[in-house]
């Protein structure tokens, strides 16, 4: 089931059923692992650059790339390969990873348990959503029209997300306001 956290809440303010916060304006989600859950995808699609390079990244290699900004695995990929990449191979091997994500996540993607029915209570209760995310925003929509979720108000994805593990607070200040 998916986590659910409301930020900025004292004991004072809160109850059982978040619903009855009258501070509460909106839900953000995230989308890998609490909507959906791609990792999947990027993973083999970084196991088939790997090969394309002419190696094989290693499990604990792998591993260390999970939740991490493209530019962090890209680099952790090159070490496990001892390959030394300039910038701009850095910058194609990234986008061969996420062209080969987006190619994978076109063909299917699966609600996590439980997310479908959380986002569909949040928007009954009529709380304001958004899908917060690092994910590219191009393989956002992606995700988004494949598992046909057009309940977000809000698709916020990070400008930096080759840097940023999380969409920066600005970014998701204007979701709760009316």
């Amino acid at each position: 089931m998916p986590t659910v956290v409301l930020m900025g809440m004292t004991q004072e303010t809160w109850s059982d059923d978040p619903v009855t916060v009258p501070s509460l304006r909106a839900v953000l989600f995230d989308m890998d692992g609490t909507l959906v859950e791609t990792e999947q995808y990027w993973g083999e699609a970084m196991f088939e650059l790997a090969r394309t390079l002419g190696g094989r990244m290693s499990e604990t290699a792998r591993a260390e790339t999970v939740g991490s900004s493209m530019r962090r695995s890209m680099t952790i990929l090159h070490a496990d390969l001892g390959l030394v990449r300039t910038e701009e191979q850095l910058q194609s091997d990234a986008r061969w990873v996420e062209d080969r994500a987006a190619q994978l996540m076109s063909a299917g993607i699966s609600w996590r348990p439980g997310a479908r029915e959380l986002l569909a209570a949040v928007r009954a209760a009529g709380l304001r959503t958004a899908l917060v995310t690092t994910t590219p925003r191009r393989l956002a929509e992606i995700v988004l029209r494949k598992i046909r979720a057009d309940l977000h108000d809000i698709l916020s994805t990070s400008p930096c997300a080759a840097t940023r593990y999380r969409p920066a607070s600005p970014t998701l200040l204007p979701t709760g306001r009316p």
